[in-house]
Order: C-alpha cells, then structure tokens, then sequence
C-alpha cells in the first residue's frame, strides 16, 4: 500500500471514530494519517490538523 492510500485509509477510520464518539481512536488514526505519508499531501495535512483539533500534541 502507497503512503497517500495509507495516509487516506487513517483519515477515513480517524472520521469514522470521531463520529462514534471515540475520540482517542480518532486522534490515534489521524496522528497515524499525518504520518504515513508525506507532509504535503492534502490529507496528511487534514489528518494532521484534525488530530491537533482533538488535542494530539504535534510531532517534533
């Protein structure tokens, strides 16, 4: 599996929990999306701040 579908898969299991109210499965896929793939992707960027929405520190 390539990172973008990696990263992609994540962000759609993070939104997924999210809406079931479990929020610290959400923040673990979205930190999980953010760093799959590169920084620059539309959805590792998403991830990433979706997942600091929900109170994830950043990554160093």
């Amino acid at each position: 599996i390539q990172p973008l579908q990696r990263c992609t898969l994540a962000l759609a299991g993070g939104l997924a929990a999210e809406r079931a109210g479990d929020l610290d499965l959400a923040r673990q896929r979205y930190r999980e999306a953010a760093d799959a793939g590169d920084p620059f992707e539309l959805s590792c960027l998403l991830a990433d701040q979706a997942a600091r929405a929900l109170g994830a520190p950043h990554p160093p």
